[in-house]
């Protein structure tokens, strides 16, 4: 037997994107594998794992964290970690990995491959139309990458920079604020109720009472309902700047490369896309 689990979370799509071309591409070479949103149940004949999720406050989600918590399968070949996030391997990120890698360690696993794969970023700034349609262009090469090492056997660790580590406990904050934060999370009277942002919360933090969106203290700040609501019915009562004044679709960033040209790339000049820059920079060598 060889069988792939890839487990992953996700919020706004992006991780999930990275998970079904890594599947895509399984099936096209005929690796054994299931898709897992970690909130499904999971067949257990597998003896390879692959997690994939999006990075939070430099770290690993609290969901799937949890998920880790209960997973139990000892009897691994290959354990694959892959961070997905909107800067790269650029600091603080490169600690993105730490806290999976000590709690599968407490079980007796072992992580031996890591990997970094930048997609459009879903707060605060994001790039160009043209650098997300490139992103978007080269994740098959990036998973391609990926695969053609894990599937002989090559082992693969992210440097971590040393001054990244004194933000090793920052998601213990970032939970903190995003429940806070969330809570205050307001509905205008363009709501239908159509429950959409109810069955997509990964933590079931929205309910509908009374006749109401209501929100609870159990946020992850994911923003997947305030980028998905059909209505624009919802919004940020606190610290608006993290929310894209563009809004953000996956789907659309997707569509859009499709057809966008990837010639006379602009890449921008800010220290803050180092990690993007670096990360296109790498893969174009490739």
């Amino acid at each position: 037997m060889n069988k792939y689990l890839v487990a992953y979370f996700t919020g706004t799509g992006s991780s999930e994107v990275v998970a079904k071309e890594l599947v895509k591409q399984f099936d096209e070479i005929n690796i054994a594998n299931q898709l897992l949103y970690i909130k499904d149940e999971y067949d257990y004949n597998h003896n390879n794992l692959i997690i994939i999720y999006p990075v939070h406050a430099f770290n690993v989600p609290e969901q799937m964290e949890k998920w880790l918590d209960q997973y139990q399968n000892s009897n691994l070949k290959n354990v694959v970690v892959i961070a997905v996030s909107g800067g790269g391997e650029m600091s603080p990120n490169t600690i993105s990995h730490s806290r999976v890698k000590k709690k599968l360690k407490k079980k007796g696993i072992i992580v031996t491959y890591e990997a970094a794969i930048v997609m459009p970023s879903n707060a605060a700034i994001i790039a160009s139309e043209q650098i997300n349609s490139l992103l978007l262009k080269v994740l098959p090469l990036k998973i391609r990458e990926i695969i053609a090492d894990i599937v002989v056997g090559k082992s693969k660790m992210i440097k971590v920079n040393k001054f990244d580590y004194l933000f090793t406990h920052a998601y213990v904050f970032e939970r903190m604020f995003a429940r806070y934060w969330g809570k205050r999370i307001k509905c205008n009277d363009n709501c239908n109720q159509c429950g959409l942002c109810i069955r997509g919360c990964p933590t079931e933090n929205i309910q509908l009472e009374s006749n109401k969106i209501t929100f609870n203290n159990k946020c992850c700040m994911c923003l997947k309902c305030l980028y998905y609501c059909p209505q624009n019915a919802l919004y940020p009562t606190r610290f608006k700047f993290v929310i894209l004044k563009e809004g953000y679709n996956i789907n659309d960033f997707i569509e859009k490369s499709k057809n966008a040209t990837v010639e006379n790339i602009v890449y921008p000049k800010s220290i803050l896309w180092k990690g993007v820059n670096d990360y296109l920079e790498d893969v174009s060598k490739r």
